[in-house]
């Protein structure tokens, strides 16, 4: 218990982090709590000090957490759609006085109807408040850069950075080495510049 107390500022600079995903900041911290949980529960102390070991679990859970529930959607195209409908949905309700139907959304945008139902079905419609266009431009800056790699290079950077997995841990997840998961990293990294 208390490895917990004294490691909860640490939960919280972690969570901090992440606070751009749109998830609540309670729902990171709590997240954080159970990868600190799972630290004090699994440290092995010949392996290293705790405050080495713990930052890594707890980091893991917490992007999980804000992956699991962020309102932002991942294709930089609905990322599009959301971006170039909002606006027009603002303008018609002002003038129709009301939420303008799907048919009239259609007609002013003059994108295609099931563009229109994906891109309004999306959460961030939900939370156009909260994310902003800066924020929406990041994420359609990282998805853009994201579609020159190819597949296994994207599962990669995925099992890195999304997952938060170790090079052993994505290299057992993608069956191959920790030597091939490091340079296909390199290479993909390379390859968004």
């Amino acid at each position: 218990m208390n490895d917990v107390l004294s490691n909860m500022p640490l939960v919280c600079s972690i969570a901090n982090r992440h606070r751009d995903s749109g998830v609540p900041i309670e729902d990171l911290v709590n997240a954080g709590v159970i990868g600190l949980l799972y630290a004090v529960n699994n440290h092995d102390p010949s392996r290293g000090s705790f405050e080495s070991y713990a930052p890594y679990p707890i980091n893991s859970h917490i992007t999980k957490e804000s992956r699991k529930n962020s309102v932002m959607p991942r294709k930089a195209s609905v990322i599009r759609d959301v971006r170039r409908l909002h606006p027009i949905i603002q303008r018609l309700t002002h003038e129709l006085g009301r939420e303008p139907y799907l048919e009239e959304i259609v007609k002013a945008s003059g994108m295609k109807k099931t563009a229109v139902e994906i891109a309004t079905r999306n959460p961030i419609f939900l939370h156009m408040d909260g994310p902003t266009v800066e924020d929406v431009d990041v994420r359609l800056e990282i998805s853009e850069l994201l579609e020159r790699l190819d597949d296994f290079e994207r599962l990669v950077i995925d099992a890195r950075y999304y997952e938060g997995l170790t090079l052993k841990e994505a290299g057992e997840k993608l069956e191959c080495s920790r030597e091939c998961i490091r340079q296909t990293q390199k290479r993909a990294i390379r390859k968004m510049r």
